[in-house]
């Protein structure tokens, strides 16, 4: 027999579209970077447990400014900056009909593969981040480099199956992290170098 994804006709057309920003200036011993992007996707995915419809939004920018200094035996550089994302999907499921015999009237009442829907929802999901990081020789061979980030990222959704409010808007949940790294760089030769550092992460 076929396998199940065959039978479901299990597939997907995905559209995006993606447009972005960039720009950047000196200021001497400090230089500015900014950036912004927005996007939209579209994907029509049957599955074989489900059919999935799903329109997705993002949004984004980041915003960076670096200092130069120290001398020239010991240079120093020190950035900071911050990440703002944003995630909004309209996402529609549905009984997936493909190969369903005999058609149950309830959840594929027609003759179309795409049957009732199971899935209504808005779904987002926000992003803000900043961080320090600098960099400094020690000697010609030695170098340091340090870092710290804060992140924070929240989720929420709209299901517009609901009846009940508290159901249908339930409470945003966030998380969030402060995440250090510190480093060392021994250029040993022209050619050779030891690194060593640890760090910790958000995700």
């Amino acid at each position: 027999p076929d396998s199940t994804n065959i039978v479901k006709k299990a597939g997907k057309v995905v559209k995006n579209t993606l447009v972005s920003l960039q720009a950047a200036r000196d200021f001497g011993k400090v230089s500015l970077i900014a950036s912004g992007q927005a996007g939209w996707r579209t994907l029509e995915n049957p599955q074989s447990f489900a059919y999935i419809d799903l329109d997705r939004e993002t949004a984004g920018g980041s915003v960076r400014a670096q200092f130069t200094g120290g001398s020239a035996g010991h240079p120093l550089r020190i950035a900071v900056g911050a990440d703002l994302l944003s995630q909004v999907d309209d996402r529609q499921n549905y009984t997936n009909c493909a190969g369903t015999t005999p058609r149950p009237p309830a959840t594929c009442p027609g003759n179309e593969d795409r049957g009732s829907q199971t899935v209504n929802q808005e779904e987002r999901v926000r992003g803000l981040g900043a961080y320090v990081r600098g960099e400094y020789a020690v000697s010609s061979a030695i170098s340091v480099t340090g870092a710290l980030r804060s992140d924070q990222t929240s989720f929420d959704v709209s299901d517009r199956r609901q009846t009940d409010p508290a159901l249908a808007e339930p409470p945003a949940r966030t998380l969030s992290a402060v995440t250090p790294m510190l480093g060392i760089n021994w250029r040993i030769g022209p050619l050779m170098s030891a690194y060593a550092s640890v760090s910790s992460s958000f995700e």
